[in-house]
């Protein structure tokens, strides 16, 4: 998998309880795996169409290092499909842990905002 992106966690992600939102893990994650899409496919106007087996592994905590990695699984017609992960490492111990693994599915777009058929095959 390829590294696509890195966030430190502060304050202000996290919830009352001291570990990262979800929503903004996913946040994250949607916006580095979509950036990761244009850049591997060459082409821009792209939408996140479906999250799917989301996994919350653990939480990230405040000062943490989070680093987001990816990989295509499929192009087919107008869908790419990612493989996404982010690991939280403490700076301070080295420790590392898996926060979230998913699958995100982007649908490429013709300028009149439909799906646009870019791939013929399966294959990344």
């Amino acid at each position: 998998m390829d590294l696509i992106n890195q966030h430190m966690v502060m304050p202000r992600d996290l919830n009352p309880a001291n570990h990262i939102f979800g929503g903004q893990i996913l946040a994250w994650l949607d916006e580095a795996a979509g950036l990761y899409v244009i850049n591997q496919i060459h082409y821009a106007n792209i939408v996140t169409y479906k999250m799917e087996n989301v996994h919350f592994k653990s939480p990230a905590h405040n000062g943490d290092h989070v680093s987001f990695f990816a990989e295509i699984v499929e192009k087919i017609n107008s869908r790419v499909v990612v493989r996404v992960k982010a690991v939280a490492k403490n700076p301070t111990t080295g420790d590392e842990r898996e926060v979230i693994t998913c699958l995100v599915t982007f649908v490429c777009l013709d300028e009149k905002g439909k799906p646009l058929a870019l791939f013929r095959q399966s294959a990344p």
